[in-house]
């Protein structure tokens, strides 16, 4: 070994190291994605204009364009639009998970609570819609709906196109399960079982409904229709969450291996579809 020239090399490699740690370090903005070409895909029409973003250090691009924020002094919660803790008055499992001999008082509780600004419900498909061509909202839910008005509190809203949490009725109305065919779901072998066993075990979760299925399609832009008549426009509704296909209108089954598409080609179609139909 020539240990002079060892000692060269390991010495201006050393020299060098911090200039390419630097460079590997440099600052890179945030991309603005307003004109950017995400490839192949539906065309977007009407993408919400970000504006010159992004407003924050370190990411901020353009000088001064800090956010300015100013509160004014209140002795009370001013609940404003979109904002402020949400009290959950139905979740996952309906009135059954409101453990009360008196639901109805345990309703109003609920929404007199003080830190809720605003209420959420998450009812099943079967729920307000149990036939066809109109809505018909449960005893339970035209209460939320009164005792909102009548505390002054709007309400959020999902339906639920699968409840595995309900054991008492599936999530889809019986005219719907009629017409539809239905995919069993089998376990990841990659997911540990205990996972999946409660899912499994309520007879109507363990299955998805065919949600490319015409007749699927046609009903649900029927429910989404009845929707909008009834709740466009509504002083008592903050929002309606956008409801997909699977556990709780999320959009996915996990920890199953498989979903109810036969393939992801039209699985993408109709995701796509049923968001341009609630939108």
């Amino acid at each position: 070994m020539k240990r002079r020239e060892f000692l060269k090399t390991g010495i201006a490699l050393a020299a060098a190291t911090p200039s390419v740690s630097r460079a590997a370090n440099a600052f890179v903005p945030a991309h603005n994605w307003g004109n950017y070409d995400f490839g192949s895909g539906p065309p977007v029409t009407d993408r919400l204009n970000q504006g010159p973003f992004p407003q924050y250090p370190p990411d901020a691009v353009i000088p001064t364009d800090d956010v300015v924020m100013t509160t004014t002094p209140s002795e009370q919660g001013v609940p404003n639009y979109g904002k402020g803790l949400v009290t959950y008055i139905t979740a996952d499992m309906g009135t059954e998970e409101i453990k009360s001999d008196n639901i109805s008082q345990a309703i109003e509780d609920l929404v007199r609570f003080p830190l809720g600004e605003k209420l959420y419900i998450r009812p099943t498909w079967r729920e307000i819609q149990p036939q066809p061509g109109r809505l018909q909202l449960p005893d339970y839910l035209k209460l939320v709906f009164d005792l909102g008005k009548k505390y002054g509190k709007a309400i959020g809203m999902r339906v639920q196109m699968s409840a595995p949490d309900y054991w008492h009725a599936p999530a889809l109305p019986q005219f719907v399960l009629e017409k539809v065919p239905t995919v069993d779901l089998v376990m990841d072998p990659h997911e540990p079982a205990a996972e999946g066993a409660r899912f499994l075990k309520n007879p109507y979760s363990k299955y998805q409904p065919r949600f490319d299925h015409p007749f699927f399609q046609k009903a649900f832009g029927d429910l989404v229709e009845q929707l909008a008549s009834e709740f466009d426009g509504n002083p008592s509704v903050e929002f309606i969450d956008t409801f997909m296909y699977g556990f709780w209108g999320e959009g996915h089954t996990w920890p199953f291996a498989n979903n109810p598409f036969p393939d992801y080609q039209m699985a993408e179609r109709t995701w796509i579809q049923m968001w341009e139909i609630q939108q």
